[in-house]
């Protein structure tokens, strides 16, 4: 790793095409980019115990002196923003391929030469880490060749069922990459995007278009890729409904079931999922409780009330107890002409023993 990028030196002479071919075979790799000052001299520190003259870099340029006619490989932008050509150069008299110069006084100058010659050179790619579980692996995007024919719908379903997406690329080393996945000398692979002319693709995962490698629109607005080892690497459109392989792209570096998937949300959130767990625990518990208890109160109310005696109960009582003091005592009142009255209180004979009463006479004097 220099300066955030992938290098490897292949100290073993080529020429430039060659060099070129050598580096997309390690996982659709470039020669050398170098885009500003504190590249250029990590790329001398990189070199400084190798003994290395001069070496191939990626850029080509197609003007005469112009520095924005040099462009870097794969359409990957101009030497316009920074460069480090030699005084003189570039120069296309001398050749259109620029190589660095890695010993001597000029150490981290450019300069032209014939593509024909021969120099060591410097492939490069975006940082990546391995991992078992992943066929093919750049820039922390895991990728998985399917070589069964489904149409576009159909291939995009079993992506999704995989966690995944139908590939979308987002710039030309990416695609690269890609061509490199196919060692086949030429077949056509769907990708996940739709276009409706030459000009405007989206990408069904969502993600923005920021590359667009479409060089033929056919009928159809579903976008197929030329893969493979000869000249490859363009786009075209096709019919949703044709059949083809296809390339699925997992963001997280590998691929996981939807089961793998839930297992892994609840080891990376348990804390927050166990104190939400506990929270609702105790409130169910809680509304539990508050109704048991509201349920026995009203029960005990109802079970006071059905042991007391009732308005018409008490009512009948009275009466009851009315009639029965009627029975106890019969008044009887007798008249005199001295004007004095006679009353006789006299209980009933089944009372008399009961309540203990004897006839008693009250005389009155009116």
């Amino acid at each position: 790793m220099v300066n955030g990028k992938c290098w490897m030196l292949i100290n073993n002479s080529s020429i430039r095409s060659d060099a070129d071919k050598m580096c997309k075979t390690y996982n659709g790799a470039t020669l050398v980019s170098i885009r500003n000052a504190d590249e250029n001299q990590a790329l001398t520190e990189f070199l400084k115990d190798e003994n290395i003259n001069t070496l191939w870099t990626g850029l080509y340029c197609f003007g005469e002196t112009n520095i924005t006619a040099c462009i870097w490989d794969i359409q990957a932008g101009s030497a316009a923003n920074y460069s480090s050509f030699k005084v003189g150069y570039p120069d296309a008299d001398y050749g259109r391929c620029v190589f660095y110069i890695g010993n001597g006084t000029d150490i981290g100058k450019w300069e032209n030469e014939e593509c024909g010659e021969t120099m060591p050179f410097v492939c490069e790619l975006p940082p990546t880490v391995h991992e078992g579980t992943c066929d093919f692996l750049y820039n922390s995007h895991c990728y998985f060749r399917i070589d069964m024919m489904k149409n576009i719908t159909d291939s995009q379903h079993f992506c999704l069922s995989r966690c995944s997406n139908l590939v979308s690329i987002h710039s030309a080393n990416e695609n690269r990459f890609i061509q490199s996945i196919y060692d086949t000398n030429f077949t056509n692979i769907a990708i996940g995007g739709f276009a409706s002319s030459k000009d405007y693709m989206i990408w069904m995962d969502g993600s923005p278009t920021d590359y667009n490698n479409i060089q033929f629109s056919y009928a159809g607005s579903c976008v197929i890729m030329a893969a493979g080892t000869t000249d490859t690497g363009y786009w075209y459109t096709r019919p949703c409904n044709e059949t083809f392989w296809f390339l699925e792209e997992n963001d997280n570096g590998a691929l996981r079931t939807h089961f793998e998937n839930s297992v892994a949300f609840v080891m990376d959130h348990w804390k927050p999922l166990l104190i939400g767990g506990i929270s609702v625990f105790v409130l169910l518990i809680s509304v539990f409780l508050i109704t048991f208890f509201a349920v026995r109160g009203n029960y005990h109310c109802e079970k006071d009330l059905s042991t007391s005696p009732s308005a018409s109960e008490k009512t009948t009582e009275m009466s009851s107890k009315s009639e029965t003091m009627t029975e106890i005592v019969n008044f009887s009142l007798i008249y005199s002409d001295d004007s004095t009255t006679t009353t006789s209180v006299t209980p009933p004979d089944s009372s008399t023993t009961t309540l203990g009463i004897s006839p008693v006479q009250i005389t009155l004097h009116l």
